[in-house]
């Protein structure tokens, strides 16, 4: 095992097992009733607030939508790296990479995680250079019952999915990720 960071996750785990024997496995993809709520942190682009009453000519907060999909990160500086928010973006990510038959890789990462730091801009290089992967990353504290559900103690934590189910893991910053990606790759395209 390579340099990794530990998490307080494990009592979320102990305590998803205790609160629910019936605990689906580790490698079944998430249920529509495990999603959790689409609260969206409010925009930066309002106005601050003052003691007077708001203009009629601003747009009503509630043209927004409630919650967004996952998109690609910025490629610069994430490659082809989609951020899951939330248990239902990833269960839309699975059912995609199953339908087409591709294989999926989760980065299960924190921002305070300096061996998480120090992988990321591999596994987005490797992002671009398995194009016929799908590479997702998982920010434990903001993603809780994802990381619960997978029992990810350890960070960085690496998943490899296939039709749904869990075929790898491996656990810490080791040069282990690119030679996975290469054995469950299809294509290799070189960046």
């Amino acid at each position: 095992m390579g340099n990794m960071c530990f998490s307080g996750n494990r009592d979320r785990v102990d305590r998803k097992k205790t609160d629910n024997p019936a605990t689906p496995s580790k490698t079944e993809t998430l249920s529509t009733a495990e999603a959790p709520s689409t609260t969206e942190a409010p925009s930066t682009t309002e106005a601050p607030s003052t003691t007077e009453a708001p203009s009629t000519t601003e747009a009503p907060a509630t043209t927004e939508t409630p919650a967004k999909p996952a998109r690609p990160a910025k490629s610069n500086k994430h490659g082809n790296v989609i951020v899951i928010k939330n248990a239902k973006g990833l269960e839309n990510k699975l059912n995609e990479a199953k339908a087409a038959g591709k294989i999926i890789v989760v980065d299960f990462t924190a921002t305070w995680c300096s061996p998480c730091r120090t992988m990321s801009p591999i596994f987005a290089k490797l992002s671009k250079e398995y194009s016929d992967m799908v590479f997702l990353e998982v920010d434990v504290d903001k993603v809780q019952d994802v990381t619960a559900k997978y029992e990810v103690l350890a960070m960085p934590t690496f998943l490899f999915i296939k039709d749904g189910k869990q075929v790898e893991r491996l656990v810490g910053a080791n040069d282990e990720l690119g030679k996975k990606c290469k054995h469950y790759s299809t294509t290799h395209v070189s960046v």
